[in-house]
């Protein structure tokens, strides 16, 4: 299964990616080993995942849909319960709570 997640880098600005494995991903992430963005800004807290498919082209599609929109709509996005795009296809919230996965 995919995931679509977001992380809130230390400088408020938001990370967006797809993984398989969340926790694995986000330990990446606290450990600097996972993008360069995250590396260079440092990591936050992991604000929410979708569970997407087990199709990573439809993650991708997912990730690409939920980058164009604005700031403004990605924080709405993540205080709902399901992530629904235009495209008509619509995600479940895995639930996260701030201290997931830390070490």
């Amino acid at each position: 299964m995919y995931y679509l997640y977001v992380i809130e880098c230390k400088d408020d600005s938001l990370y967006t990616g797809i993984c398989k494995n969340l926790e694995k991903r986000w330990k990446e992430h606290q450990n600097g080993i996972a993008s360069k963005y995250t590396r260079a800004k440092g990591v936050k807290t992991l604000l929410c995942a979708w569970q997407i498919s087990e199709s990573r082209s439809e993650a991708q599609k997912a990730e690409f849909a939920f980058k164009a929109c604005s700031k403004k709509q990605k924080l709405d996005f993540i205080y709902q319960n399901t992530l629904t795009f235009s495209y008509g296809k619509s995600y479940q919230k895995v639930k996260v709570s701030p201290n997931t996965f830390i070490q």
